[in-house]
């Protein structure tokens, strides 16, 4: 992939820059979050149009004051900013992105469902890298969905050829796997099957070898469900080929191959690795299935909101080398 231009973009370069748009966001409502806690909750003021780019300083003054629920702001004097509660939609500790609170810069999506708990969803958070500021997507499972907006237009090139895909396909005893790129045979039956896992990656680390500024990593901390995931994918490959019995007839299975795609949710990093500083068993695990065969593949989206019409937009922006971390 050609490297895109990096950072934040305004409406004209919006119209010039290579628009592989991931996914779109038509509606974002700019916040100062004070808090997250219980995994899936953050408390947040509500920024108005007129004060997303002015001083910030004394935003939050409800913390402390009065966080559950909504503080209603008014026009008295003395009248507290309107905190709100919100949907956190990321399991994770959120290393590294949690620094700048209280009155870190988010992005909020707002659900028209009246049935929701919570109409108002983080969707991204400003970091400050040490040399500008970044946007950073949280919401876990979107990953999902720009991934498979990616496969669908064909914009992995690492991938190879395929004709198809399938969403969650069950394999092993009680696993499914993100995605299966299906390639067919002339005779119209399945040649190969590509599974595809999808990680989001949000945390990064200064150094990644010499040549390398800053690098993202995954986890952010021991995960035993993504070890779970990258031995089983593994296991896949050493079935390849063999025959099945299946309904009592033995019929050949696809070729398969395998593929764990680490989408960046940033667009300030060089270089990917699996992070052996949180989570060594999950390094390890990636390294041996590499040995055996699975594509580790991760590449970079660029956040960007245009805060001046409440939209926005994630861009792909390039593939990332692997490193050892």
């Amino acid at each position: 992939m050609g490297r895109a231009p990096r950072g934040g973009a305004d409406s004209a370069t919006f119209k010039t820059l290579d628009r592989r748009i991931l996914w779109r966001y038509p509606n974002l409502i700019p916040a100062r979050l004070l808090r997250r806690y219980k995994r899936f909750l953050a408390d947040v003021v509500l920024l108005s149009p007129d004060t997303v780019d002015g001083d910030q300083s004394t935003a939050g003054t409800a913390c402390g004051k009065e966080v559950a629920g909504t503080a209603a702001t008014g026009d008295d004097e003395g009248a507290v900013d309107e905190v709100v509660t919100v949907y956190c939609p990321n399991t994770g500790p959120m290393v590294g992105l949690l620094d700048g609170l209280p009155n870190a810069r988010v992005q909020l999506s707002k659900s028209s469902d009246p049935k929701r708990k919570y109409a108002y969803t983080l969707e991204m958070i400003q970091i400050h890298n040490g040399e500008r500021k970044v946007w950073v997507g949280v919401h876990s499972t979107s990953a999902n969905r720009m991934v498979e907006q990616a496969l669908t237009s064909r914009w992995l090139a690492e991938l190879g050829h395929y004709d198809s895909v399938r969403r969650e396909v069950k394999f092993a005893k009680s696993s499914r796997v993100d995605f299966v790129l299906v390639t067919n045979a002339e005779d119209g039956s399945v040649a190969h099957e590509k599974y595809v896992e999808v990680k989001s990656v949000t945390l990064s680390m200064e150094g990644c070898g010499q040549s390398v500024s800053r690098c993202a990593v995954f986890p952010d901390t021991v995960s035993t469900r993504a070890q779970k995931h990258v031995v089983e994918l593994t296991e896949l490959l050493s079935t390849n080929g063999k025959a099945q019995v299946h309904q009592k007839s033995e019929t050949a299975t696809p070729e398969r191959s395998v593929a764990i795609v680490f989408l960046v949710q940033r667009d300030d990093c060089h270089a990917f690795a699996p992070s052996i500083q949180h989570d060594k068993k999950f390094a390890e695990l990636c390294a041996i299935a590499a040995t055996s065969g699975v594509q580790l593949l991760a590449y970079a989206c660029a956040l960007e909101p245009d805060e001046s019409n409440g939209s926005g937009a994630v861009r792909l922006v390039e593939a990332l080398p692997l490193h050892e971390s």
